[in-house]
């Protein structure tokens, strides 16, 4: 296979998931919540909540 035909092949792909979906597939469509640790879960307060939603 050609380096060439690989990359139509691969922009292919692309271009199609974005007409069918209307969106990236790389990008997140939704909002996660607000932050908060990822080891016990509980969510971030005061400055650290602000400090992480900006």
């Amino acid at each position: 296979m050609l380096k060439t035909d690989l990359y139509e092949q691969i922009n292919s792909r692309i271009i199609s998931e974005i007409e069918r979906n209307g969106v990236l597939p790389w990008r997140r469509n939704f909002f996660s919540g607000p932050p908060a640790n990822y080891v016990s879960g509980r969510h971030y307060q005061g400055i650290n909540f602000i400090a992480l939603a900006a």
